[in-house]
């Protein structure tokens, strides 16, 4: 497959699994045929379709641990986006969903690694994906955006969230969402709009040293080709708002895969030759 089409496809998949229908016309989450624990956990998903194979064998996976030796310091990094904007949010496929409501999408645009970027939505994993040289944190942000010049091009921003520590203010992207988390405990299906205060993750993104490296989608498939920028300076949050999103959306995260180049630790795990090979009845 030529690089643009695989691009493409890369694109069509993550955009489906994210915000719209994928397996038949149901996303929720019982539809789904893998998880993050027990028996569809990331553990067997190499197992669960021949397709996925790369969750077991690739040695770009993500997330990843991120070091300043396995990634790089980029610059000049700029979320362009306006600073309060409407979004339609709703549970869906594991996570707490922040979709963009029919708009111009240039209202949305990124300057990643010297590239012009598009958002496409974001959305929030329990507990961070990534690691930031071995510390973890209880919530990851992902930004997910599309390049402007290099069609199926996917750039993901990750900013982590931390607990509020001393006499700082907590970020309002989270006080934006609070009605929105009452109303979606007591009916998972709604679908709300809500005004997002962004102007703090704009600044985050202007101001933190932005890791970047080139990864993986971080659920099946697990394709190569996800470009990350990884901020190294978390947004706060209050305790209470991060209890409101875990009751939403509960474990949702992958844990932490080999450094970059490395073997694949599923594939280091296998007791022999052709113990990837299986692939388990298990969600088909």
């Amino acid at each position: 497959m030529f690089i643009f089409e695989k691009c493409l496809a890369l694109f069509t998949f993550f955009t489906l699994v994210l915000s719209g229908p994928i397996f038949g016309n149901d996303t929720s989450s019982a539809a789904l045929p893998y998880g993050y624990a027990g028996s569809t956990g990331p553990n067997v998903w190499h197992k669960m379709s021949a397709e996925w194979k790369e969750c077991a064998t690739s040695k770009q996976q993500s997330p990843i641990n991120i070091h300043a030796r396995t990634t790089v310091a980029v610059r000049d990094s700029q979320l362009l986006y306006p600073a309060v904007a409407m979004f339609e949010v709703f549970y869906e496929a594991y996570a707490l969903r922040v979709q963009l409501v029919p708009s111009d999408p240039q209202e949305f645009a990124a300057m990643l690694g010297g590239r012009r970027y598009r958002l496409v939505q974001f959305h929030f994993q329990l507990p961070g994906e990534h690691t930031l040289e071995d510390e973890y944190f209880p919530v990851e942000i992902h930004f997910v955006h599309e390049s402007v010049d290099v069609p199926g091009q996917l750039a993901v921003v990750g900013i982590f969230g931390d607990f509020l520590k001393g006499t700082g203010a907590p970020d309002p992207i989270f006080s934006s969402l609070k009605n929105q988390l009452e109303v979606l405990r007591r009916r998972k299906d709604a679908r709300l709009h809500a005004s997002v205060d962004l102007k703090g993750v704009i600044r985050n993104i202007e101001t933190s040293t932005i890791r970047y490296y080139n990864g993986s989608l971080p659920f099946p498939p697990c394709s190569e080709g996800i470009l990350w920028y990884i901020s190294e300076e978390p947004v706060r949050l209050r305790n209470e708002e991060f209890q409101d999103l875990k009751k939403i959306t509960k474990l949702n995260s992958r844990h932490t895969q080999n450094d970059l180049g490395s073997p694949n630790l599923l594939a280091m795990a296998c007791p022999g030759a052709g113990c990837l090979d299986e692939v388990s009845s298990v969600g088909r």
